[in-house]
């Protein structure tokens, strides 16, 4: 007689998907921020632009699997994540148009020395 098959299972297989797109966004970050780390001259934000991309979409990437997770506690620190970055955009975007500010208002936005 034929030993007893076990009832289907319908739970989902653990997908290497999320992992890969991990990878893949962290090495092509790298690969762009890791030529301009220890340059010791002044560099500009658009050396980091081809780094920025991969580190926006790293963050839009891990919102995106903490919104939908089932743990509440996830879900809330994807909200506030979010929340976050809206909030330093507005702080930011005086500096972002050009628009003028007071020199405590330039000092507040200036976070470390290095910034010029």
């Amino acid at each position: 007689s034929p030993p007893p098959s076990s009832p289907p299972s319908f739970a989902p297989t653990p997908s290497p998907a999320p992992y890969l797109i991990a990878l893949y966004l962290l090495l092509n970050h790298a690969a762009n921020w890791l030529p301009w780390a220890k340059v010791s001259r002044c560099v500009f934000i658009y050396h980091y632009m081809g780094a920025a991309v991969f580190g926006l979409l790293a963050i839009a990437f891990l919102c995106d699997r903490w919104l939908w997770h089932p743990q509440v506690e996830l879900r809330a620190t994807g909200i506030t994540v979010i929340f976050l970055i809206a909030l330093a955009f507005v702080f930011w975007l005086p500096l972002y148009l050009g628009l003028p500010l007071s020199v405590e208002g330039l000092e507040l936005r200036r976070w470390f020395e290095s910034w010029v």
